[in-house]
């Protein structure tokens, strides 16, 4: 017979029994679970990898488009830009290819685009040059353009106005935009500043033989003295033409010193040796202002006390 004790054992080895096996089926159902869980991974991974094709095939498709879009407007607006040229400089058709080259060439080789070359024969066309001028120029405008940070309109401008100012043809266009780039790094001025004082005096320098790189020399020392742009060349224009057509009351001023107006002929000693005579003189305020005239006096004395450094300063390009 099967004593309590024995009959108790056999009902907790039952219990472990079914306990093991419950705990064997969530095992099992544990094992399908994760095997629904890693095939509807795969589904989504396939599906995913799916969509990322479509989607990267849609934006390659999308990037060509506007690329496409954006080679069409460049070459519009070089064909646009390369109509106005040969409308406003009258160019045949061998001196319309010629510049169209070029304008190609710069595109290539510069930070500017096509178009925007194009556009630059277009501001020196509209300057007077003539296509084969401007093409001559345009290199040097760009460069001025990149030196100073302006528009290349406004470079075209600058440019155009100095050369025809001092005489100088297309091909020297170059050498004008190293002095005026020069100029603005060494003086407390830019190349706008100096454009505008340029377009004041150049007439006159050219006429008394002042050269271009005097010219900018001189207004580089008035701008270190605060006196700028369209203000110094004013103050050397009027400078220089009191130089030119010394007053009689301007005779008696240098005779106070010993000099006459054959001494400061700028056109005999040049700028610089005048500038430097008078330093030596000791000219004073009220015989500088009885000479230059008042507007021009203050420019004159700035010229006069840095004679020397209107020297140097124009001698850096003449070596």
């Amino acid at each position: 017979m099967t004593s309590f004790a024995e009959l108790d054992l056999l009902a907790r080895t039952e219990e472990l029994e079914r306990a093991v096996k419950e705990i064997r089926g969530i095992g099992d159902e544990g094992e399908r679970t994760e095997k629904r869980v890693k095939q509807s991974t795969d589904k989504m991974d396939r599906s995913f990898r799916g969509l990322k094709k479509v989607v990267a095939g849609a934006v390659a498709a999308m990037g060509a488009a506007i690329a496409s879009g954006a080679i069409v407007r460049q070459i519009a607006d070089f064909e646009g830009a390369m109509s106005r040229v040969g409308a406003i400089t009258r160019a045949t058709e061998k001196d319309l290819q010629i510049m169209r080259r070029t304008a190609l060439d710069m595109g290539a080789s510069t930070e500017f685009s096509a178009a925007q070359a194009a556009g630059g024969l277009q501001f020196l066309g509209m300057a007077g040059f003539e296509a084969r001028e401007g093409v001559e120029a345009l290199p040097a405008v760009l460069d001025l353009a990149t030196a100073s940070g302006m528009g290349l309109a406004q470079s075209a401008d600058i440019a155009s106005n100095v050369l025809s100012g001092f005489g100088k043809e297309a091909g020297e266009a170059a050498s004008v935009a190293d002095v005026l780039a020069a100029t603005s790094s060494r003086a407390n001025t830019d190349v706008a500043q100096l454009g505008q004082a340029m377009s004041t005096v150049a007439p006159i320098s050219k006429s008394l033989g002042v050269s271009l790189e005097d010219t900018a020399s001189a207004i580089g020392i008035m701008s270190d003295a605060g006196i700028q742009g369209s203000r110094a060349g004013t103050a050397l224009r009027g400078t220089l033409a009191a130089l030119a057509s010394v007053t009689p009351a301007a005779e008696d001023a240098l005779a106070n010193y010993g000099l006459t107006a054959a001494d400061v002929s700028v056109e005999t000693h040049g700028l610089s040796g005048v500038l430097s005579t008078l330093e030596g003189a000791g000219l004073s305020t009220a015989d500088a202002m009885t000479i230059f005239g008042r507007e021009a006096a203050s420019g004159a004395l700035t010229l006069i006390d840095a004679s020397d450094r209107v020297r140097e300063f124009g001698g850096t390009w003449r070596g």
